[in-house]
């Protein structure tokens, strides 16, 4: 599993610009990501990278040709990715809230355009406080508790 109860925006950010690269344990972090044209993607991106989808392509592209690290991997439905993260050790990524299955541990949450900390060491619950909030626009950011 993934060795922290909450990520600060600055970690979050650090992870997904792959400039962190290994969880505190030494396990790889592997991030996962939407494509580029999905709302959630753009809002994530502006919110914990302060970029917009324009300056976030010219990021990676630029990332590549200096022979940085790639960027996070695509994966292309919120249910495929809901799946990836309770299978992989070491995976982190951002869920609409409604999306969040069991046997992950949010570790921030993407509200208004801002990262919090999620509450430490509470898995995610369904709340009724959080069931009319626009999937597209608030994230939960969670990580993998098991997996091989």
């Amino acid at each position: 599993g993934v060795p922290v109860q909450t990520l600060t925006a600055a970690e979050l950010r650090s992870i997904y610009k792959r400039d962190t690269q290994f969880w505190s344990n030494g396990d790889p972090i592997r991030p996962f990501a939407l494509p580029p044209e999905s709302s959630l993607r753009q809002a994530f991106d502006l919110a914990v990278l302060g970029m917009d989808p324009q300056t976030a392509t010219k990021y990676w592209i630029d990332q590549r040709v200096r022979g940085g690290a790639p960027p996070p991997r695509g994966v292309p439905s919120v249910a495929l990715r809901a799946r990836v993260i309770t299978s992989l050790t070491g995976a982190i990524a951002y869920l609409p809230q409604s999306a969040v299955p069991q046997g992950v541990r949010v570790v921030a949450m993407i509200r208004g355009g801002s990262v919090t900390r999620a509450m430490a060491a509470a898995p995610f619950m369904a709340d009724a406080r959080f069931s009319t909030l626009v999937p597209s626009m608030h994230a939960s950011v969670v990580a993998s508790l098991g997996g091989p």
